[in-house]
């Protein structure tokens, strides 16, 4: 089952290009990186809706909605502030730099997540090879960016 979330993780990552590029195409036409982000979690929310009701899981409790963690709720925030900066980025720097630049920031923040323990990660220590490949991430994006 790893392998399969990881496969699924690999062609989602595969489609980010894909998604920066189309998300800035509609903020050209729509003339705001904000109105193209919208467009983009317009599309994103009715696959969910329409997802939600296929599972046929039941829907939550409101009491169990307002149980939820106050972190929970800021998902879709990180989320915009993630598609806005394709939108900016991509026409600018370029699909490469743009993802490498992402990934750094993804590193990072997931190796003091997991050094913390934070939210729901297990804590995990920052052993000399994490260290290591996470410096290669940042290497790469020196590279890239040459």
């Amino acid at each position: 089952m790893n392998a399969l979330i990881v496969l699924l993780c690999l062609a989602s990552g595969a489609l980010l290009p894909a998604q920066a590029a189309v998300n800035g195409k509609a903020a050209h036409f729509l003339n705001s990186p904000f109105r193209g982000g919208l467009v983009s979690f317009a599309g994103g929310f009715l696959i969910l809706l329409i997802l939600s009701f296929a599972t046929n899981r039941p829907w939550p409790s409101l009491s169990s909605i307002g149980k939820m963690p106050w972190y929970a709720w800021v998902g879709g925030t990180i989320g915009s502030l993630y598609v806005v900066s394709i939108v900016l980025a991509a026409p600018r720097i370029g699909a490469l730099q743009m993802l490498v630049a992402l990934t750094v920031g993804q590193a990072i923040s997931s190796v003091v997540l997991e050094r913390q323990g934070w939210i729901f990660y297990p804590q995990h220590a920052i052993t000399a090879p994490r260290a290591v490949g996470v410096g290669a991430v940042v290497v790469g994006l020196i590279l890239v960016r040459l």
